[in-house]
């Protein structure tokens, strides 16, 4: 019987911060998972269970937690090798955690959409998608300017800490929301406010 991927990931009892195997949107059947990508998904299961105890949480619920976040890494390490900053230490200590995030950091969104001016078609979709992943947005519909170049600027490079964003097209004959030339003159725009290279783009 063929099953949505949604809805079989809803009844996993391990619901890691960091996917322990390759993952797929659906359009595509993912490799296997590794051996050691099983062995990263032992150690994050065990010690969940363990560190979430100690602070009175359910091995889920503390995989949602910020220092969830950091066992997964602490996880990988110790299978793949130290590639990551992550410590012990950050498990149950949430101000450790704070002191490794107030430096500057480099972050590049390799994953941004806005629509061209007078589209609308993704409103629907980004009122099914925008709630589950920012609570705030519940019940609130959005409205087309939220789709648009200057709400993205806004949300991208003023309200987020993006260094540089990659403006990506969508893949759809039906939803042709912006084509290329509009994709590099957003591109340009932002780089010629900033004096530097803020964002690349891709269709």
């Amino acid at each position: 019987m063929w099953i949505k991927k949604f809805h079989k990931d809803d009844t996993e009892d391990l619901r890691s911060p960091i996917p322990t195997q390759v993952v797929s949107n659906e359009e595509y059947l993912p490799r296997p998972q590794t051996t050691d990508q099983k062995r990263v998904e032992a150690i994050i299961h065990d010690m969940a269970e363990k560190y979430g105890k100690k602070v009175g949480l359910s091995r889920r619920d503390f995989l949602r937690t910020t220092n969830g976040m950091a066992l997964a890494f602490v996880a990988m390490n110790q299978v793949f090798g130290d590639y990551f900053q992550a410590h012990a230490e950050e498990l149950t200590d949430i101000g450790a955690i704070s002191e490794l995030t107030k430096r500057d950091q480099f972050i590049f969104d390799v994953q941004t959409h806005h629509v061209a001016t007078g589209k609308t078609e993704p409103l629907g979709f980004r009122g099914k998608m925008s709630w589950p992943f920012n609570d705030e947005l519940r019940g609130k519909y959005p409205e087309k300017d939220d789709l648009r170049f200057n709400n993205y600027v806004k949300e991208v490079f003023l309200d987020s800490e993006v260094s540089i964003a990659c403006l990506s097209g969508i893949a759809s004959k039906v939803l042709d929301v912006i084509n290329v030339d509009e994709m590099v003159e957003s591109r340009d725009t932002i780089n010629n406010m900033a004096g530097s290279n803020r964002m690349v783009c891709h269709g």
